[in-house]
């Protein structure tokens, strides 16, 4: 007996392999940003809400509750919440910065430009490396009394009822991302996440924590039929 071929559904046969392509991404980000979550790592809120798919509504509520139940515990803390925008601030200024400074030091043609050679002359200057390792080590002392916070948060009931509704959540969009590579019929390798856990159906390792890294990263194990 033949194989019924499966064909997507009418609304996805219209959708160009470019936006294909770009919900696929999302998921993945979805699954980092999820498991995040679950693993008691600060992840950003506003990322999770913006990036939440309507393909499974019940995955969309699920996950809409959840974020705002997280919210509100984040909220409860001013303090927690003021380190968290500290953080964030701390880690745009860093890391533009730095990005600035190495574009400049591997591209010295662009010193002809006036502009660019006095924008090197200040950014390189003994003050402002200084300046920018004292806002990276206190974007590491930020970071490190956030994550600890984030932690206490998690030790309450409340908090650990969160952590495996995160599970079944990143489990969901495992699932929707192997459904999808196969019905849009992409490499798996273009669309990576990471994980803390490694405890999900459906996924491949590619490369295991490590000194450097902490975290798995993986690609959906996608079924041929």
């Amino acid at each position: 007996m033949m194989k019924r071929k499966v064909s997507p559904p009418s609304f996805l046969a219209k959708t160009t392999s470019i936006e294909k392509k770009e919900r696929l991404k999302v998921i993945a980000r979805l699954i980092t940003y999820s498991e995040s979550m679950r693993a008691g790592r600060l992840a950003n809120v506003k990322d999770l809400e913006r990036f939440t798919i309507h393909g499974s509504k019940r995955i969309s509520r699920l996950s809409k509750r959840t974020i705002a139940e997280l919210g509100e515990l984040t909220k409860s803390s001013d303090r927690l919440r003021r380190a968290i925008y500290i953080q964030s601030f701390l880690k745009i200024i860093v890391v533009t910065y730095f990005g600035a400074s190495i574009f400049l030091l591997i591209s010295p043609r662009y010193f002809e430009l006036s502009y660019l050679s006095y924008l090197y002359n200040i950014l390189l200057s003994r003050f402002i490396i200084l300046l920018m390792i004292t806002l990276g080590g206190a974007f590491l002392v930020v970071r490190q009394y956030t994550e600890k916070r984030f932690k206490e948060f998690f030790n309450r009931s409340q908090l650990e009822r969160l952590k495996k509704r995160w599970k079944g959540i990143v489990q969901e969009y495992i699932n929707m991302l192997n459904k999808e590579i196969k019905l849009y019929r992409e490499n798996p390798k273009e669309f990576q996440f990471r994980l803390y856990h490694n405890d999900y159906k459906g996924i491949e390792i590619i490369s295991k924590p490590s000194i450097i890294s902490n975290f798995y990263v993986a690609i959906a194990k996608v079924e041929s039929d």
